[in-house]
């Protein structure tokens, strides 16, 4: 973690202030949630001091904010769903593309997508 913790603080305050208007959206939607249980953007070289702290505010912080948006996603979008990719990071997308292409892939294909489960 290289930028200082008050600048964290501060983008993660940013982040729990900015709820997006899911209201408009009418047609089904899919939300991707990666599992934050577990700080993934520490240096590869860091101690294990360092990766403890990264994982308690990742758990004190990130998950309860991300655990809130998804239920709003949830609540607020009449046909949305949502799929959380466990062991996967921020950068999800890259990790698992195939999984991720799969997922939307049979959610678009779906004849009932607001019932859709993967």
């Amino acid at each position: 973690m290289r930028s200082p913790p008050e600048v964290d603080a501060a983008v993660m305050s940013a982040l729990a202030s900015d709820h997006p208007d899911y209201g408009p959206i009418r047609p089904p939607a899919l939300a991707i949630y990666s599992d934050y249980r577990h700080a993934d953007q520490v240096p590869p070289g860091a101690s294990a001091e360092l990766r403890a702290k990264a994982d308690a505010y990742s758990m004190a912080v990130v998950v309860p904010w991300e655990a809130l948006e998804k239920a709003r996603f949830r609540l607020e979008i009449p046909c949305g769903r949502t799929i959380e990719l466990t062991h996967a990071g921020h950068y999800a997308f890259l990790e698992r593309p195939r999984e991720i292409a799969a997922s939307i892939e049979s959610f678009l294909a779906s004849d009932s997508p607001c019932t859709w489960t993967r």
